[in-house]
């Protein structure tokens, strides 16, 4: 993983470059540990452990990865920071899959972040069984909480947030 960063005129140049795992399978941007430096979530679909990279950002596209990332417990495919508890901190959102006795399961984990670059314990629910997962967040019922849908090649899932609001 390579950052290029933009010179403010059209043009980019080589930054720092980090290893993201064996298999990366996506990466998302957004903000972790609540400081004004964009930091990075990358998913390694090559284990079966199911791999997250957490990189910190800060002054001049500098990254710091952090000592513990959160761990789960199948192959990861797609990831998303988004605040998902209304909480002011970013947490990440990812789809793994694995193979259960012959059957594929999904799982849409959400581990919620504590604004420092630390995770609390994950969250994961079922959806559509498929392979692949994809997904994408918004507010889809205009409830003021974060709405999930998940794609694969089985079709769509869409997951509703109905958590407690927290309003800052």
């Amino acid at each position: 993983m390579t950052i290029l960063e933009g010179d403010g005129n059209g043009n980019v140049v080589m930054g720092p470059s980090r290893n993201g795992g064996t298999s990366i399978q996506s990466l998302a941007v957004g903000s972790i540990n609540g400081d004004a430096f964009p930091d990075i979530v990358v998913s390694d679909g090559g284990t079966t452990t199911g791999q997250l990279e957490v990189f910190l950002g800060g002054p001049g596209a500098s990254l710091t990865g952090v000592l513990n990332p959160p761990q789960i417990e199948a192959p990861a495919w797609n990831v998303v920071v988004a605040d998902m508890n209304n909480d002011g901190f970013g947490d990440v959102v990812v789809t793994a899959g694995s193979n259960v006795s012959g059957t594929l399961v999904n799982d849409l984990i959400v581990i919620p972040g504590n604004g420092n670059g630390t995770f609390a314990a994950p969250k994961s629910f079922t959806v559509l069984s498929g392979i692949r997962s994809r997904l994408a967040i918004g507010d889809l019922d205009k409830d003021g909480r974060k709405d999930v849908l998940v794609t694969n090649d089985l079709g769509v899932s869409r997951a509703q947030n109905i958590g407690s609001r927290i309003t800052p």
